[in-house]
């Protein structure tokens, strides 16, 4: 921080936000991996990326605190002047954020998807059908008629 005006050093800025920025594509590497793992279900490899991702993840939200101690609560770091350099590697973190952000849902999408494919598909070895359950007159739930399972366990 300059002592003579209060401000943080415009090279400890820049360093932080390169640091942040290698921190951020490394998550977006990871989220791609994670993707590829999650359409081959690799088990595998899926646990090793996820431990690479919220290293990863650490990593960023700790130097995001360092920067923003340094520029002071509710301040970014290319308020006070007209910095391109600060200004622009500011817009590529905050792109960097939104995309890895983008993949991280569509990620996630296809997590729920591949649980609810196997959900069904335990329900039916179950016997399950998915039929709604019959309700009696006051409420209670009735017994399904011709249930049978097909797997049980040994």
């Amino acid at each position: 921080m300059n002592q003579a005006t209060g401000k943080p050093s415009r090279a400890q800025l820049l360093t932080l936000l390169d640091q942040q920025i290698a921190a951020m594509e490394s998550v977006l590497s990871c989220l791609k991996t994670e993707r590829d793992a999650l359409e081959n279900r690799n088990i595998d490899q899926l646990l090793d990326i996820t431990e690479q991702k919220n290293a990863s993840l650490v990593a960023a939200n700790q130097i995001d605190q360092q920067r923003r101690a340094l520029t002071g609560p509710g301040r970014n770091a290319g308020q006070d002047g007209h910095d391109s350099e600060i200004l622009n590697r500011e817009r590529k973190l905050g792109s960097l954020v939104e995309t890895c952000r983008e993949q991280n849902n569509a990620n996630g999408l296809m997590i729920r998807w591949q649980s609810r494919r196997v959900d069904n598909t335990l329900r039916l070895l179950r016997g399950d059908r998915g039929d709604s359950v019959v309700y009696s007159p006051n409420g209670e739930p009735g017994q399904r008629a011709n249930s049978q399972t097909l797997l049980t366990s040994a």
